[in-house]
């Protein structure tokens, strides 16, 4: 993989993260896949985020980049996180 982004950020909140963007090249032509890590730690938990997306061609780099940079910004940008032990669930009660 190719490395586009590597960075420590603090974020979520209070987590130590190291974010990391990278493209798999296609071979021969084939699909382009692009990939967003977030690998972070705060006292004794853990965070781990992966998100992926492939586009046909390196004809469709600038969708993919696109992608990434949602992803990157809106969706990992976006997180919050409920206290530890007080998270919900949805779906039927027992």
């Amino acid at each position: 993989m190719t490395t586009v982004e590597d960075a420590v950020v603090i974020a979520p909140e209070t987590f130590d993260t190291r974010i990391w963007v990278a493209i798999e090249p296609g071979n021969g032509g084939g699909p382009l896949v692009g990939h967003v890590f977030a690998f972070g730690g705060f006292l004794r938990k853990c965070l781990f985020f992966h998100y992926s997306s492939e586009v046909p061609s390196v004809d469709e780099e600038s969708v993919l980049s696109s992608r990434l940079a949602v992803a990157r910004t809106r969706i990992f940008g976006g997180l919050s996180l409920d206290p530890f032990g007080q998270a919900t669930r949805n779906g039927p009660t027992p």
